[in-house]
């Protein structure tokens, strides 16, 4: 599902000529975010102490255990393509190839070390070097916020009705008081596609594993599942070239968290929902998935800011048809995402892999050091 979700955000992202359903792919990153609800709320579950009255020190190993996890997991990669964003804006501008962004990266980088990136670039009103962190900072904030939550309201129902609560106050409250032109960037209304993914996880999973045996669409053969799920998938990628312009944020948005959440609850099970029957292209979809968020900080940098050096430097030596016909724009488009797949391949192999198993070696030498340390207080 993360594959499907990079590829309509990417899209989105290309400056291509493609037709106009095809370049409003933003909603890719709301499914972005019922997953990761999902996901990262399993997780949570997972690991979370027994349910003790009082909070003790097994409640802070567990906030410190799942915050490390997810400083390791993001913000090595992050802060790279930050790095290397810098580096190559400013090679073009020595070269005198300007750039195509109006904000200057100091004043976006402190953006990002403030921790509230989206919302100081949802002010600025105009288009960044690391536009695309705004959905990263929203999801840094859910983060921070999901176990605090968890731990608070130790009863699942409880939770349960907090979440459901959240996604209310959200659709009908927090948007409707936001300037629509803000809307689509800020954390608190954005949050009910991940409280929505928070409570697919509460309701179908119990002690970690699936509450009960596999209902939704039994006896629908897979082939069937898969065109329905192609049909949602299709219907959040071009709704927004619809609803733009003609919806008022307020109502749209909640229908796209509604997709995202149905497309998720069928998929999590995994149960021929999504690409039933095709192993093949299953594994092409979870290599894309694994590598989706390197995939994701990485793309803009070379869509946005080498293709037109690329263009002014060559341009005359490149055939009309492959930037004026449909053939060259996919052909644009293959190329474009050849190169960031060799890219992202070489940032997910020797930076982001790695460091979440720094992370892990991290938590677990964390742990040995403090049973080593209570046998010896036991011991003595």
């Amino acid at each position: 599902m993360r594959a499907f979700a990079i590829l309509m955000v990417i899209l989105g992202h290309t400056g291509l000529d493609f037709p106009n359903a095809l370049i409003h792919g933003y909603t890719g990153v709301s499914l972005f975010f019922v997953i990761s609800g999902y996901v990262v709320t399993l997780s949570v579950i997972r690991r979370l102490p027994g349910t003790r009255a009082r909070f003790d020190r097994e409640h802070l190993v567990f906030l410190r255990d799942f915050y490390l996890r997810r400083a390791f997991r993001i913000l090595p990669v992050a802060t790279f393509w930050v790095l290397v964003s810098v580096v190559v804006v400013s090679g073009i501008a020595m070269i005198g190839g300007g750039t195509v962004w109006p904000l200057p990266w100091t004043q976006e980088v402190k953006w990002l070390l403030s921790g509230l990136y989206n919302y100081r670039f949802a002010a600025a009103g105009t288009s960044g070097m690391f536009g695309h962190y705004w959905s990263l900072a929203v999801e840094m904030h859910f983060y921070l916020l999901l176990p605090l939550l968890v731990l608070a309201v130790r009863n699942r129902r409880a939770l349960v009705a907090v979440c459901a609560a959240g996604v209310v106050a959200v659709s009908t409250v927090l948007r409707a008081i936001t300037p629509s032109s803000a809307i689509g960037f800020l954390t608190h209304t954005q949050a009910d596609a991940l409280l929505m993914g928070v409570l697919i996880c509460l309701i179908t999973v119990q002690d970690g594993e699936t509450r009960r045996p596999e209902t939704v669409g039994r006896r629908i053969p897979v082939w069937a599942k898969n065109a329905i799920m192609l049909g949602l998938l299709g219907a959040l990628f071009v709704l927004p070239s619809f609803f733009d312009g003609n919806w008022d944020p307020i109502w749209k948005y909640p229908v796209y968290t509604a997709l995202g959440s149905a497309i998720v609850y069928l998929a999590q099970r995994d149960t021929g929902w999504v690409l039933g029957g095709m192993p093949t292209l299953g594994r092409v979809f979870s290599y894309l998935g694994d590598r989706s968020f390197s995939l994701y900080v990485s793309h803009p940098i070379l869509w946005v800011a080498l293709k037109p050096v690329v263009m002014t430097r060559f341009g005359d030596s490149i055939p009309s048809w492959l930037t004026t016909t449909s053939a060259g724009i996919a052909v644009q488009f293959a190329l474009m995402l050849v190169v960031a797949l060799a890219v992202t391949e070489v940032s997910y192999r020797l930076i982001e892999l790695p460091y979440i198993d720094y992370g892990k070696s991290l938590i677990r030498r964390l742990r040995e050091r403090a049973q080593a340390s209570r046998s010896r207080l036991s011991d003595g």
